[in-house]
């Protein structure tokens, strides 16, 4: 008996919500960082935007990665582990040449050597972000912190400093378009600053309580739980600046131009007027030879190749079959990491130009996956024949590759770490149900023969099932779903069994028969929050 299999359906797509219950997460240091999903936003300004540039030229942007990024500009405290750990000098100390500083007369000065990070003119405490550090500095903090941590921590692109700065908003700040609010929301040039220092001229009507730099978080988040986007200090990014270099084609995960002579700061200072404090104004500075008092830093964490899959939605799936096989998933691309998959020696060979589970072997392995969750037992031994195996769309979907080709070797270790993540979870229980009425004789679909209507396995038989089933509400679910196809399409169904597995999550697993092809339909019961969804995968004998 020669048997195929198809791999159950699991979409990608980008996760383009915003971060209304954003992941925050913290470091060794203290410091905190919240989950930036991707997803689409207008970089730039419309051109009817108080304080525009003309080089702010609006054009869609696409993040196609998450990422995490600090909640608040790094801090002194944070800078000073930093240079206690590894001697660290900043370009300003070595080079005897100091930094942009503040007088006692409220005048900023030329750079001089009395001024650094440890005194930039004004208090400072460990709690407030650190300043006068060159873009140089800022990125041997990060190759520091990433060392420490053994991740990889950087500057953000200018485009993931934007698209977190506006936390979905379109409006010139992400609060509004009134400057006034910044009073509320950011540290910039205002009356506070103006009755201190009389010559000053520029800022807000309001007042937001602080002359220099505040500590950090002393004002209200943004939508993605962000602090600070708006003044306190400008903030390094990764771009090479180019003014007027903005496209007005949509770009996807743009990193700036190639080559420069300045890198590019965001965000406005304690200092800047309220055009400078908008979410699109941008301006660029030497990478070594700029190190201003209203200049500091703020960082990204990268996703390892693991989290980027489970960013990717996969497991967001609440099939048992489909959690057990992004486990699965996620445990090889962390066997090629390591190199211990033959054949693939790089991560990013898991994906195609579609998406991670369009490639052969992630395939195979949701595969083996939905077997061992279907039938209790290990797909080890297996020989499937996967040359007619299709996916979505009769597998002629960008970038979907076939399954032939996985070498012995590869099926092998494949099924064992199915079944290795599979047989962890033992199900609560498992139910039969009647099943929707077949498709009478004479419709173009016929009912699944007699003789193939039992499938439920050996190992399965005499289960008790489980109490407290939402049985009625999951059937009927499924009902709905059937007669909204049309009657040609309408699936024959022979048999219906309830799997509830261990997280208080459970799926009917329903064999039907569609045009001829077996397959099966798991329509998914998420007890905790009332929800249903419909996925399927094919297994044809």
């Amino acid at each position: 008996m020669r048997t195929t299999f198809l791999t159950c359906i699991f979409a990608s797509s980008l996760v383009l919500a915003l971060n209304l219950k954003a992941e925050e997460i913290s470091n060794s240091l203290g410091m905190k960082l919240v989950f930036i999903s991707p997803g689409k936003f207008l970089m730039g300004s419309p051109e009817c935007e108080p304080g525009r540039e003309a080089q702010e030229v609006q054009h869609e942007v696409e993040l196609t990665k998450g990422f995490y990024l600090g909640t608040h500009e790094v801090t002194v405290g944070q800078f000073k582990q930093f240079v206690a750990d590894t001697k660290f000098q900043t370009d300003g100390e070595r080079d005897g040449k100091g930094a942009y500083g503040i007088n006692e007369a409220g005048k900023i000065e030329e750079m001089h050597a009395k001024f650094t990070w440890k005194g930039p003119g004004f208090e400072q405490t460990d709690e407030h972000p650190v300043v006068d550090v060159s873009w140089q500095d800022a990125k041997a903090f990060c190759a520091w912190l990433s060392q420490k941590e053994k991740k990889t921590y950087r500057l953000p692109t200018e485009a993931e400093w934007e698209h977190a700065c506006r936390a979905g908003a379109k409006t010139a700040f992400a609060h509004s378009d009134d400057s006034e609010g910044l009073a509320e929301n950011g540290n910039g040039a205002d009356a506070t600053a103006r009755a201190k220092y009389p010559g000053w001229s520029i800022g807000i009507k309001g007042k937001d309580g602080y002359v220099f730099t505040a500590p950090v978080g002393q004002f209200k988040a943004n939508a993605f739980g962000l602090y600070d986007m708006h003044g306190n200090v400008w903030e390094w990014c990764e771009d090479w600046y180019e003014p007027n270099s903005y496209p007005k084609e949509k770009q996807i995960d743009p990193t700036g131009p190639a080559t420069g002579k300045a890198k590019v700061q965001r965000g406005g200072g304690w200092s800047s007027d309220s055009k400078r404090l908008r979410s699109a104004a941008r301006v660029g500075r030497d990478q070594s030879a700029y190190r201003g008092c209203y200049l500091g830093l703020r960082v990204v964490l990268e996703k390892s190749p693991a989290e980027i899959l489970k960013e990717s939605g996969a497991t967001q799936n609440i099939s048992a079959g489909g959690r057990r096989g992004d486990e699965a998933t996620i445990k090889l691309v962390e066997m090629v990491a390591d190199g211990k998959f033959p054949g693939i020696t790089d991560p990013a060979d898991l994906w195609t130009e579609f998406n991670m589970h369009s490639n052969r072997h992630v395939l195979a392995l949701t595969a083996y996956c939905n077997v061992a969750t279907m039938y209790g037992a290990s797909p080890i031994g297996l020989k499937p024949d996967f040359s007619q195996v299709t996916y979505g769309g009769g597998g002629k979907g960008p970038g979907i590759q076939s399954m032939e080709g996985i070498t012995d070797e590869q099926r092998a270790i494949l099924q064992k770490l199915a079944w290795d993540m599979v047989s962890k979870y033992p199900y609560a229980g498992i139910a039969k149900f009647e099943a929707p009425q077949p498709l009478k004789q004479g419709e173009k679909t016929a009912p699944v023969p007699a003789a193939r209507a039992t499938v439920v396995p050996e190992a399965l038989k005499g289960w008790k099932a489980t109490q407290d089933l939402p049985a009625e509400t999951v059937v009927t679910d499924y009902n709905a779903y059937i007669e909204k196809l049309p009657k040609a399409e309408r699936p024959g169904v022979s048999d219906v069994k309830y799997y509830v597995d261990d997280m208080g999550r459970s799926a009917v697993a329903v064999l039907v028969n569609v045009g001829g092809t077996q397959s099966t339909h798991l329509l998914i019961y998420d007890k905790q929050n009332k929800r249903t969804g419909l996925t399927k995968f094919s297994m044809g004998n």
